[in-house]
């Protein structure tokens, strides 16, 4: 019904907190704490805070290896996503190396480590823990 709407002309305010329905959206106004965090359309949120590599690791111990990898200093982010976690990464060929090595160390196994595309859910998770990490400026 929305998508015929807005097919029509007619303006469609969506509230949701679903980030998959929110990537149908043309604009956006991202809401944290009560406050616009970013605005834009989804692909240009996406590139914006997401300009760094995304990595999907796949493992034999999600816990142990989300434990170690959050002391990793190459790693900007490391976020539980489903069975996986996604780890955000300035140097990736650097990144890699730390990950495979600090895993080793512990005996996690990994099932797979690869580059993916932002979902807009990444994105607001670094939009903020932007905001967190530098005392609520993004």
């Amino acid at each position: 019904m929305i998508g015929e709407l807005s097919s029509r002309g007619i303006t469609v305010f969506v509230t949701t907190h679903y980030m998959d329905e929110a990537e149908h959206c043309d604009e956006l106004a991202l809401i944290y704490g009560g406050q616009v965090v970013a605005t834009g359309s989804p692909a240009t949120l996406k590139r914006r805070y997401m300009s760094r590599a995304l990595l999907e690791l796949d493992c034999s111990d999600l816990m142990g290896a989300y434990a170690e990898l959050k002391a990793e200093p190459l790693l900007s982010s490391v976020a539980l996503f489903g069975s996986t976690l996604h780890l955000i990464a300035e140097d990736e060929a650097a990144a890699r190396a730390a990950i495979a090595a600090r895993l080793q160390a512990r005996t996690i196994a990994v099932n797979g480590l690869e580059r993916i595309e932002p979902s807009l859910e990444d994105a607001f998770v670094a939009i903020i823990e932007g905001r967190t990490l530098d005392g609520e400026s993004t």
